[in-house]
């Protein structure tokens, strides 16, 4: 069962792959990279572990050294296919900790995107079979080209890759026999390489100028920037994940790389200008000595207070941040929108990246005024938790949360003065980003979710004892995936439902213009309108195409029922009034119509509602 369950996945993520190898213009030395890492994991699961450590903090000067901007996918897309072939010939080690949580979380991100492609098929095509064509078409094809009506199943895919790095990350480790510390120093050498990259900028900032040392003064007090991400606190969330281990090797163990790496990562995380991720390093990383060296009582707290003085300080006078007060406000107005949203769909979720649409509606207009350009166009939750509960609901949020206990509980309990220097390192990056998240939300962006994902599946596998096979935990699995499946459909008719889909046309050409000046759109055998709820009766205006000798019949229905069979000549645009009975609010109206006369072709000028 484990195998065939491998090599299914394998199989499924190969699909994409293959799509983008064949048509996304991956260069040479991208698809060079792309062989080499999952040849090197199918020989040896320690070579792919040590590639993708090295890879994953530097993927995206991986993509631009490459010219390929889809490589980054393309990278994690061939691990996952090579560890899951190689997975499903190693020998069973046991469950592991992240596959139950794992899974329930991909069945809710499943179910979420499901409701957004059953919605968006009645934008694109009346005929679902068309709709599933055009989706295999877009899945296997063309993944990496427009995502204008299949947006979602890109969002779908990124969350299933995340998840599933961690989990063959996880696996991979135990059966690698890969050298823990290893794995951990690339790690960080590879974040303080990716931090390089702001560094770099800012010599380049400093010695573009006629002043090169009052210019980089100027920029470390006032410009916050980064290199690859568009999200500047979620870049600075990346470093905070490397620089909190870094700091701890280079302490523990003198490391020189490690050092040199924190440095690197220190100055990225300054011009980064996040003060969470700033407090986020200091606090875990005092947190650990605290715990680790078991020092006087006096000296914790004398140590504390000036970690609590020194990220006041950088807080309170910083200028290139937003004061605290004004993010103060922003947060708590954003807290109280997520739980108002939370409380309209509590169990499953309205849906990935649904939030900032819902919370125009949701947040106050005395907020809308008071953060006139903040607001206009809604905002996220600023808190990923939060975010993940309002788009995935109690069930996802749930999930997301036993995905990191077996982690962060065994490096509480390991972390004392004989513990390994790798398995504190690797905890205290994972802490240091989540508690960035309850101030930010990185794992939007779907290649710091892949990071992050990844060095928590190695650091499950490095420091997490075995897992056991629970009964009990088998049975609250296997509820919890069959309580997802069975409130989908009735979600996705309640999400159909409430689709607007006022002014969309099937089956018809696009607008086109008559002799006498009238606009008219073109249809042979079916055509469908949608109009909007409120509307009590509508008048169409008909002739036919072609001069017959006998008049076309068209059967007109609205919401399947036949109202209307009227006759329609080429010498004059008949007018059809249709009375239209009232529908739930918020619900689009279907009209159907029918060509019953063979071989005839309808012009239907523009359709007037009436309310």
């Amino acid at each position: 069962m484990r195998r065939a369950w491998n090599l299914a996945a394998s199989a499924f993520f190969a699909i994409p792959l293959a799509g983008g190898w064949v048509g996304s213009g991956t260069s040479t030395s991208g698809r060079a990279l792309l062989v080499v890492l999952g040849v090197a994991t199918l020989a040896r699961p320690a070579w792919g572990l040590l590639l993708m450590c090295g890879l994953i903090p530097m993927i995206d000067p991986a993509v631009v050294a490459s010219g390929s901007p889809l490589l980054a996918e393309q990278i994690v897309l061939a691990f996952i296919v090579a560890a899951n072939i190689r997975l499903a010939f190693a020998r069973d080690l046991g469950p592991g900790h992240l596959v139950r949580p794992g899974i329930v979380l991909g069945v809710v991100v499943l179910a979420s995107s499901s409701l957004a492609v059953s919605s968006t098929q009645q934008l694109v095509t009346a005929t679902p079979d068309v709709f599933l064509r055009a989706l295999w078409t877009h899945l296997s094809t063309d993944y990496y080209g427009s995502r204008q009506w299949f947006g979602m199943v890109n969002d779908m895919m990124a969350w299933f890759e995340a998840i599933a790095l961690a989990l063959v990350a996880e696996r991979l480790v135990r059966t690698s026999g890969a050298p823990v510390e290893s794995l951990m120093r690339l790690l960080v050498v590879a974040g303080g390489a990716l931090a390089l990259f702001s560094g770099i900028h800012l010599l380049e900032i400093a010695l573009g100028s006629l002043h090169p040392w009052q210019t980089a003064l100027h920029t470390l007090i006032r410009t916050r920037f980064n290199s690859f991400y568009p999200d500047i606190n979620a870049a600075a969330s990346v470093y905070a994940l490397f620089l909190a281990p870094g700091s701890w090797l280079a302490w523990r163990e003198r490391g020189r790389l490690a050092a040199a790496a924190t440095l690197a990562l220190t100055l990225a995380l300054w011009l980064a200008g996040s003060r969470a991720a700033f407090a986020a390093v200091v606090g875990t990383t005092g947190l650990a000595w605290a715990r680790v060296t078991r020092p006087p009582k006096a000296l914790v707290v004398g140590v504390a207070l000036m970690a609590v003085v020194a990220v006041y300080l950088v807080s309170a006078t910083s200028v290139r941040n937003a004061s605290v007060i004004r993010a103060t406000v922003v947060r708590v107005e954003l807290a109280r929108v997520a739980l108002q949203l939370t409380a309209e769909e509590p169990l499953f979720g309205s849906g990935l990246r649904s939030f900032r649409q819902r919370s125009i509606a949701a947040i106050t207009p005395e907020m809308h005024a008071r953060f006139r350009t903040f607001f206009w166009r809604g905002e996220n939750a600023h808190n990923n938790f939060l975010q993940i509960l309002v788009e995935l609901g109690v069930a996802g949020l749930l999930a997301f949360v036993l995905m990191l206990t077996p982690l962060l509980k065994s490096v509480w309990r390991r972390a004392t003065p004989a513990s390994s220097t790798a398995s504190v390192a690797i905890g205290l990056g994972i802490t240091a980003f989540l508690f960035t998240c309850l101030l930010g939300h990185p794992l939007l962006l779907d290649d710091i979710r892949w990071q992050f994902f990844f060095v928590l599946g190695v650091g499950t596998g490095l420091v997490a004892a075995p897992a056991r096979a629970g009964g009990a935990g088998r049975a609250l699995f296997v509820a919890a995936v069959a309580c997802v499946i069975a409130a989908t459909p009735m979600r996705m008719q309640a999400a159909r439902r409430h689709t607007d889909l006022s002014g969309v046309v099937f089956g018809t050409s696009g607008p086109l213009e008559a002799g006498d000046g009238t606009i008219y759109r073109r249809f042979g055998t079916d055509a469908t309108w949608y109009l909007d709820a409120s509307t009590r009766a509508v008048v169409l205006r008909m002739r036919s195409e072609e001069e017959n000798i006998d008049p076309c019949t068209v059967r007109v229905a609205i919401e399947g029922q036949v109202l209307s069979t009227p006759a329609i000549t080429r010498d004059v645009w008949l007018p059809v009034a249709v009375p239209v009975s009232p529908v739930a609010p918020g619900r689009s109206l279907r009209l159907d119509m029918h060509v019953v006369t063979p071989e005839c072709r309808i012009m239907v000028a523009p359709l007037t509602e009436l309310p």
